[in-house]
């Protein structure tokens, strides 16, 4: 199943999900694990791409991925999570760093300067943060590759980087 979104009066198109890429670049792993697809394509529609296409209509230079990180992914998520009585913490594949000081958590930069994501994910509440792992922080992009290459993932050397304006 694949869904765009045209962006304003442009003829192109901007692909917001795709799940034919990411069933198909499941099934080129040996790793089992749970997959659950969550969208809320309605409230993205409107939170988001609406938001974007009138500030960018006014001759702002928006940011939706700042907003979305915080007020759609990570909210569905979590509250989905917390339906699912979910009790430890969630690992994600982005490569930065918490740190917790006095009872508070503060995002830090990871040790790839080439893929630092602290930005996008800046806005997140401090409530989500204690229930994230960032596991891939200490390490670069090519260590990871490295390591995926080591294990026999067959994605490890395959996939593109993502250059979409929109989640791709």
């Amino acid at each position: 199943m694949r869904s765009s979104v045209s962006i304003s009066n442009s003829p192109q198109k901007v692909h917001v999900t795709n799940l034919e890429k990411v069933m198909h670049e499941r099934s080129q792993t040996s790793l089992v694990f749970p997959f659950m697809w969550l969208m809320n394509a309605p409230y993205f529609s409107e939170a988001i791409i609406d938001s974007f296409a009138k500030a960018y209509a006014e001759g702002k230079t928006p940011n939706p991925c700042v907003y979305c990180n915080a007020q759609v992914k990570f909210h569905l998520l979590f509250h989905y999570a917390k339906r699912l009585a979910c009790e430890k913490k969630l690992p994600l594949g982005i490569m930065l760093k918490i740190i917790q000081e006095e009872g508070f958590y503060y995002l830090a930069k990871g040790k790839d300067p080439k893929k630092d994501q602290s930005y996008f994910l800046s806005q997140l509440p401090q409530g989500y943060l204690p229930y994230i792992l960032f596991p891939l922080g200490d390490y670069t992009k090519e260590e990871i590759r490295t390591l995926a290459t080591t294990l026999d993932l067959p994605i490890s050397q395959k996939k593109r980087q993502s250059r979409n304006l929109l989640y791709s």
